[in-house]
């Protein structure tokens, strides 16, 4: 006998928030935590090799300091481009005000950091809606750059 069929619909949820990688100052929170043995002292960009934990906030505007926290991004990545600028980004972004408290998606992806635009994929989530096909897409509002002074 044949299974039924359901149609499944399909449910969008746009989400905008801005994510704040702070490498100086008093409160940094991203911090190198493994550089490579030929690496003599720190620089501002990532070396092949390095590691990078972060724990950073996520924002409702771009100013970091000066909007309302939604949320934080805890996680690392690895400096993994000998030839090119190129970072294996994995990271929880949890949510704690608003529509979506307690809810969460995990990112697993490679990160060209060169690039104006890029998709990152999303391995998994919980909360509002922990089955989610997300696919965020970035746009720096700068460039990357890590320095650790």
């Amino acid at each position: 006998m044949p299974l039924p069929s359901f149609e499944m619909k399909q449910h969008v949820t746009n989400l905008h928030f801005f994510f704040h990688d702070i490498a100086g100052g008093d409160n940094p929170t991203v911090v190198l935590v493994v550089a490579p043995k030929s690496l003599i002292s720190l620089v501002k960009e990532p070396s092949f090799g390095s590691v990078y934990a972060i724990d950073d906030p996520l924002t409702e505007g771009s100013e970091g300091d000066s909007t309302t926290i939604v949320g934080s991004a805890q996680g690392f990545y690895i400096s993994s481009g000998q030839t090119a600028p190129m970072l294996v980004f994995a990271a929880n972004f949890g949510f704690t005000t608003g529509p979506y408290n307690g809810s969460s998606f995990s990112v697993f992806s490679r990160n060209p950091v060169m690039d104006t635009d890029r998709e990152l994929a999303v391995v998994g989530g919980r909360g509002a809606s922990p089955n989610s096909e997300l696919t965020p897409s970035t746009t720096p509002r700068a460039m990357p750059s890590l320095s650790t002074t």
